[in-house]
Parts: structure tokens; C-alpha cells; sequence
């Protein structure tokens, strides 16, 4: 038998139940105890909960969630001994990444796994009022040509310059 059979099987003590006092009634200050802790261990696992939540708010969540996992797996087996191979697989990591075998092979498996348009956050897609700086700069560059004279000329003339109707691009 192994270990733990033989120690429920064998064990000469199994019958054996302690003495244990029970309360017959609590008082108001062990019931408030008891309420804090619970109350503690609920905040405690919605924090636990909360400090992962960052993963759901990007584009791409597969690729977020892989990321996550390897920082999961990276922080659990790190051994500050092998800093510096890790900094040199990093190097090398970087390096591989702008090869022309890593952009022809790798970047289209990649693209399938993690970037394709229907893994895209579905919250983030319609509520997503969050302009990048090139598009806050975009705006306040033709704000400014809107203000002044020769630059609304200027869009009027590029307009009528581009237009694709007038080009005949335009079905």
C-alpha cells in the first residue's frame, strides 16, 4: 500500500476526536470579527480580481492574455543568475525580429494568431473615443488652417484639386 492508504487504513488514532469546545452563543464582538475578516477577504479578491483587468482593454485580447501568461511564467521561474542570458535571448529576440525570414515566415503566423479582425475587442471597437497624438495633432493642424484665411483657402484648393468625383475615380 502506499503512504496514504496506510495512513488511513493503519492509522491507530482514526476514532480518535478532540475535545473541541463549542460556543453556545457568540458575542457581538466575535460576530463583527468574523464580519471584518469576511469583509477583508472579499476586498482582498476583488483586488486579486481588479489587477489583472488591464488584459480586457487593449484590441487584441488573445495576444494580451498571451502576454500575460508568459509574464506569469517569467516572474515564477526568474533566477537573477541567468540575468544575463536573458538579456542576451532578448537581444537576439530583437535582432531575429527584422530579418527577412522572420518578416516572410514568422510576422504571418503571428498575424494569424493574434491580429486578425475578428479577434478584435468587440467593447473596445464601438466605444472607443480615445484619439492617438498623431490624430490630436491632425485635428489641431486643421483647426488652424480652418482659422485663418489663407489656410481655408489652401483646403479649398486642395479639395478642388483631389477631388475624385471631378477625377473621374469616382464611379
Amino acid at each position: 500500500m502506499t503512504r496514504l492508504d496506510s495512513s488511513i487504513v493503519y492509522n491507530p488514532n482514526r476514532k480518535i476526536v478532540e475535545d473541541r469546545p463549542w460556543n453556545e452563543d457568540y458575542s457581538f464582538k466575535e460576530v463583527g470579527t468574523v464580519l471584518t475578516r469576511t469583509r477583508l477577504v472579499i476586498t482582498l479578491l476583488e483586488n486579486l480580481i481588479n489587477a489583472d483587468m488591464f488584459v480586457f482593454y487593449f484590441y487584441y485580447p488573445r495576444f494580451s492574455y498571451s502576454c500575460w501568461v508568459f509574464g506569469q511564467f517569467f516572474v515564477y521561474f526568474f533566477d537573477a543568475e541567468y540575468i544575463l542570458t536573458y538579456l542576451v535571448l532578448i537581444c537576439l529576440w530583437i535582432v531575429s525580429c527584422y530579418s527577412d525570414y522572420w518578416e516572410k515566415n514568422i510576422t504571418p503566423i503571428i498575424n494569424e494568431l493574434f491580429f486578425r479582425q475578428d479577434l478584435l475587442n468587440k467593447d473596445l471597437m464601438s466605444t472607443n473615443n480615445v484619439m492617438t497624438m498623431d490624430e490630436i495633432m491632425h485635428v489641431k493642424s486643421v483647426n488652424l488652417l480652418l482659422e485663418s484665411q489663407e489656410g481655408a483657402e489652401l483646403i479649398e484648393q486642395t479639395r478642388a484639386t483631389y477631388n475624385i468625383q471631378k477625377l473621374g475615380w469616382w464611379g
